[in-house]
């Protein structure tokens, strides 16, 4: 996955920094001083791993290298340069004129970022493939599902929303109607009493539209001064 990175050398001044890639999820950066042999090691690990959800994400760590051993100093969720550098400056008795923000140690570690970082959201992206393929295929096998989409849309819809079953078709064929050409799209307005069931209707509509299918606008009417000239019954200005 890294392997551009992996065996990557850089000097800067008293310091230097070599990438390694120990496997496919992970990328190790060591920092160490060139001027002093008895110096600890400043180890910064870039790891893949599932977050929550469908979500993949890149969790940092940082570790202080040794005669004795391998500690770990700090863990961070959402790695940055500036706050990595922090660490290391630390941990090897330097400052910002060591090691510069904008120097070569920095810019490896910025890459290491960038590309785990990029796999995380690769990762992502296929898993969330997979896992919608996997449900479409498991959809398919619904009893009713391929014979009348329609239908079966609906009926799990009354499942959820007691109401009127021309207002969830209406609704439904809109939102199918969205992904045809602009001209034959269908505009859609709810008008009716007040709890009569329109906002848990266009939220549970909501909920099964695809996100980028979504086009959904909720209006109060009742509260708006308009409403209450154009309410039937209601007393007219005098011009």
């Amino acid at each position: 996955m890294f392997i551009a990175l992996n065996g990557v050398e850089v000097v800067e001044g008293n310091f230097e920094a070599q990438a390694r890639v120990p496997d496919e999820d992970t990328i190790d950066i060591a920092v160490r001083r060139r001027d002093n042999e008895d110096s600890p090691t400043v180890r910064i690990r870039f790891k893949v791993e599932r977050g929550k959800g469908t979500k993949f994400r890149v969790r940092s760590a940082v570790y202080l290298v040794d005669k004795d051993g391998m500690i770990e100093v700090e863990t961070l969720d959402k790695p940055d340069v500036e706050g990595l550098l922090k660490y290391v400056r630390v941990l090897l008795h330097t400052n910002r004129q060591g090691l510069p923000s904008n120097g070569r140690i920095a810019s490896l570690i910025d890459e290491a970022i960038t590309q785990a970082v990029s796999e995380a959201r690769r990762r992502t992206r296929e898993y969330r493939a997979r896992i919608g393929e996997e449900l479409y295929q498991q959809a398919l096998k619904e009893p009713g599902l391929k014979e009348n989409t329609l239908r079966y849309t609906l009926d799990t819809i009354g499942l959820l929303h007691a109401g009127d079953d021309t207002a969830e078709t209406v609704g439904v064929l809109a939102i199918i109607s969205s992904r045809l050409p602009e001209e034959y799209r269908l505009n859609i307005l709810f008008i009716a009493a007040s709890g009569r069931g329109k906002t848990n209707l266009l939220k549970l509509l909501r909920k099964i539209t695809p996100r980028r299918w979504r086009l959904f606008v909720r209006l109060s009417l009742g509260s708006s001064a308009l409403a209450v000239l154009s309410s039937p019954g209601a007393p007219r200005p005098h011009p």
